[in-house]
């Protein structure tokens, strides 16, 4: 854990986390909000949604068309996110009904900071309005790299401003607050998914794990921006080799999560790692789970690539039914050329060379 990490964390033991529900629909004398704050805009970088096992007879290239479809669709990746936090001179009774419950802290004004809730949005949204909402310049010129694709330069900016942290965090009298704890935990993310993309996955792995540790002593471990660090982290480690890790990583994420379309990429990305593992039998079983949405959308279309890609491997002919329908899919969402359906479509002509090939 790094010393930024371990600052940060000390939040966790010195200021007293507790959990408390502030949204049970209960109604009484409850202490009126003492003062609301939102912070500043942060980059919140969306990783790696999916993952395919690529090309048959390649399997030295361990997520190439994930990493190149990402670069190619890098500004879908790009949101901004705020955190909206509220000090109280008090708190409700800890025996409430916690249906709902939230991370506080007791601050040396004996007030309690609350975290109420943090706001995602596509980038987009924002279009010449983040100065105006108190956007950091770096913040500004992250995004400017990135628009140009220069993931080098991002890099460069992301861990000077990990630094700047480092640097104040070492001061005599520095008290750690909460919105530079979520920074740091954001950046870290963001530092992890460019390391990913540039196919660093040791460092990605490092990253990942210290941005969820810290989500998850903020947030809880069931916050979506937690699940989404720790997701990010098993596909970090599926990339570096780390199957028995990544598995375990994704079997936490799925007992935690009650989302769909989460639990579908979750059995997606088991679908790959048992096949890796030579468990093949399983594999089908997780990928056709990940395929089993009502409607087919983008992730349960990647199931069924990987599900024909597994048949086929084996020898299954109904292997190529799935990659037919996966293809024209995702050909009309992702466009003909991308590296996803190049593979899906090198796969149906090499079993069709192979079956070829016993006839004569």
């Amino acid at each position: 854990m790094t010393e930024i990490s371990k600052n940060m964390m000390m939040l966790k033991t010195q200021h007293h986390w507790m959990t408390t529900c502030l949204n049970c629909g209960r109604t009484g004398d409850f202490p009126p909000d003492y003062l609301k704050t939102k912070s500043a805009p942060m980059l919140v970088l969306k990783g790696i949604g999916t993952i395919t096992l690529g090309r048959i007879g390649e399997d030295n290239n361990i997520l190439r068309d994930d990493i190149v479809t990402w670069k190619k669709r890098m500004t879908d990746a790009l949101y901004i996110g705020n955190l909206t936090y509220t000090v109280r001179p008090s708190i409700l009774n800890e025996d409430s009904d916690a249906s709902s419950v939230v991370y506080i802290t007791n601050t040396e004004e004996n007030n309690y900071v609350v975290i109420d809730a943090i706001e995602e949005k596509p980038l987009h949204n924002f279009d010449g309005k983040l100065e105006k909402e108190g956007a950091r310049k770096d913040l500004l010129q992250l995004i400017k790299v990135l628009k140009e694709h220069d993931f080098s330069g991002a890099l460069r900016i992301v861990n000077d401003f990990l630094e700047e942290h480092q640097s104040r965090m070492e001061k005599k009298y520095y008290s750690p607050n909460i919105e530079d704890t979520i920074a740091t935990a954001f950046a870290m993310h963001n530092k992890g998914v460019l390391e990913m993309i540039n196919g660093v996955f040791k460092y990605a792995v490092y990253y990942f794990k210290e941005s969820a540790d810290i989500k998850e002593a903020l947030l809880g471990p069931r916050h979506n921006s937690t699940l989404e660090s720790m997701e990010q982290l098993a596909i970090a480690l599926y990339g570096f080799g780390y199957l028995a890790e990544s598995h375990a990583t994704l079997r936490t994420i799925h007992s935690r999560s009650k989302s769909p379309i989460l639990a579908a990429r979750i059995w997606n990305s088991l679908a790959c790692l048992h096949y890796q593992k030579g468990d093949f039998s399983f594999a089908i079983k997780c990928a056709a789970r990940g395929s089993q949405l009502e409607a087919l959308d983008l992730t349960a279309t990647i199931s069924l690539v990987n599900r024909g890609y597994i048949l086929l491997s084996l020898g299954r002919e109904d292997g190529r039914r799935y990659l037919k329908i996966a293809e024209e899919k995702l050909s009309h969402w992702l466009g003909s050329e991308n590296e996803i359906v190049q593979s899906v479509r090198y796969n149906m002509n090499s079993a069709r060379k192979k079956e070829n090939h016993v006839r004569i």
